[in-house]
């Protein structure tokens, strides 16, 4: 009878144990359609892998939208768990606790009208190009090189909209976006145009999207851990491409601009 017993407590245990250091996750992010945004379904792709690879750890996860800024500054003071897709660089990787494993990738690509003949620029081609961006957009240290040394000119606009009329207009040579976030006001904008900017090239900065943990949080190192080996695990069995796969995001589109 007592071996009985014994046997039942240590299944007990092993139920037990694998949500016993549980949490409900909070993050806190800004709107980037389509990666993440509060009117997207389930709030955007990248939103539901981090969601499921946080639920295989025993974890449930809210998301709060902000300002940038604030939403810096409310993780890096420990309001929240996580900052929800960063790229990660020198001058906030000391603030944050980053992952190793990512969400995707948010590079910046240079677009142009299809008719362009340019392919496979890097930003020191960008010379004599006017360059359009959204206002506080990364930009290399070599992109803004040649903004500073008058080789290129910088436009700056408030939004992706403004930069794909300026591009049309002839006001500008260049958009420095990520492709599917041009894609995505593109296709909001003009629902029955098809969306034909052609990738021409990428600049230095990385895109990847990170998450970056609070290191005000005690158990930071944890719940890292824990979301690095979930999302390794969800590449393995294919779980993370059927999520891209039911948001419509493809990275074929990116590679058939790159090949005409």
């Amino acid at each position: 009878m007592m071996n009985k017993v014994m046997i039942y407590a240590a299944l007990l245990m092993v139920l037990i144990l694998p949500t016993s250091n549980a949490e409900t996750i909070t993050m806190a992010t800004t709107n980037w359609q389509p990666f993440q945004g509060e009117d997207l379904p389930q709030y955007g792709f990248t939103v539901v892998i981090a969601q499921q690879a946080l639920a295989r750890k025993g974890h449930t996860m809210t998301i709060d939208f902000l300002p940038w800024a604030r939403a810096m500054r409310a993780v890096k003071e420990g309001y929240y768990h996580g900052l929800f897709n960063p790229w990660k660089n020198a001058d906030i990787e000391q603030d944050y606790y980053f992952s190793q494993e990512i969400l995707g990738r948010g590079d910046g690509h240079f677009l142009a009208m299809p008719t362009s003949e340019k392919y496979g620029l890097s930003p020191e081609d960008l010379k004599g190009q006017v360059v359009g961006f959204v206002r506080g957009y990364p930009v290399s240290d070599e992109l803004i090189a040649l903004f500073e040394s008058g080789a290129a000119t910088k436009r700056e606009v408030t939004t992706v909209t403004q930069l794909i009329k300026l591009l049309k207009f002839g006001r500008i040579d260049v958009i420095l976006e990520n492709y599917l976030v041009a894609q995505h006001h593109f296709k909001s904008e003009w629902p029955d145009q098809t969306f034909d900017l052609k990738v021409i090239g990428k600049d230095s900065v990385d895109g990847s999207l990170y998450i970056g943990w609070s290191k005000q949080k005690t158990d930071f190192e944890r719940l890292r851990d824990d979301f690095d080996s979930a999302i390794r695990e969800m590449h393995e069995d294919g779980t993370i491409e059927i999520i891209r796969q039911q948001f419509g995001i493809n990275d074929v589109d990116i590679q058939s601009a790159n090949s005409d």
